[in-house]
């Protein structure tokens, strides 16, 4: 196609440009795959605090207790989109690991009847069917989960027990809807660094039976971390050749 550039002149070229630009269709869309490191954001109200509520309903008709818990840490997540212009339109999230942790808790039923500590509890984040679908942004949360798999919580008083994660994990699966969203962009020559947020609600009830008493427990706020990640914009090859096209002719020539 260059050498037939040479012979156009600057009239013939913008008129071809004029046309490309009127009629040719716009790029198709580029499915790509990216990995972002996320990283919670400071707790604040609902948002990186869990509340954890036990309910010990064998005892005195039910009795029941909450504390919170603020989240840190980090979630690994492979994102899949449609790259539209220098624009992704996700389709796609996998959480692939990293590690959020709790900070510890105690919960008191009937001034020491019943005592539950937490400690050192931290999980990992995974998509169990991956991967979860994604649409306009918003995606279902109970595609993905957090399994504590470090830490104990301990029970003493009327009900008395020490559960391992290492040994007995506890899982937290996502509800309702969450979101991943663009927050910045940043372009630099083909390259194009994107800063995005996920917000996770989290909501799971977990039901053990100790010492023959029921014990459940319930969590429930969300989880939001931020991150970037960066990705090389191609550029449309029939674009690219016609500006090849474009500054040839505009070279002068040799007599």
């Amino acid at each position: 196609m260059f050498r037939a550039c040479r012979s156009w002149n600057r009239r013939q070229l913008l008129l071809v440009l004029t046309v490309f630009a009127v009629v040719a269709p716009a790029a198709p869309a580029q499915v790509l795959t990216s990995f972002a490191e996320l990283t919670a954001v400071p707790p604040s109200g609902s948002t990186n605090r869990l509340e954890f509520t036990v309910t010990l309903p064998d005892i005195l008709g039910g009795i029941s207790s909450s504390d919170t818990s603020d989240v840190s840490g980090t979630l690994d997540a492979e994102l899949a989109y449609d790259l539209v212009g220098t624009t992704p339109v996700f389709n796609g999230l996998t959480l692939t690991g990293g590690r959020v942790f709790l900070t510890d808790m105690t919960l008191d039923f009937l001034l020491g009847l019943v005592t539950i500590t937490t400690q050192g509890m931290s999980g990992v984040p995974g998509t169990p069917a991956p991967p979860g679908a994604v649409v306009a942004g918003t995606f279902n949360g109970s595609s993905h989960q957090i399994a504590f798999d470090q830490g104990t919580i301990v029970s003493s008083g009327l009900v008395v027990d020490t559960r391992d994660l290492s040994v007995e994990p506890s899982i937290s699966t996502g509800s309702g809807t969450g979101t991943i969203e663009i927050l910045g962009t940043t372009l630099n020559g083909p390259t194009a660094t994107y800063d995005v947020a996920l917000t996770l609600p989290v909501s799971s009830i977990d039901t053990d039976i100790v010492n023959n008493i029921t014990v459940e427990l319930e969590t429930s706020g969300s989880v939001r971390a931020e991150g970037s990640f960066t990705v090389v914009i191609p550029e449309p090859a029939t674009g690219a050749m016609i500006a090849g096209c474009l500054m040839m002719s505009l070279r002068p020539r040799r007599r």
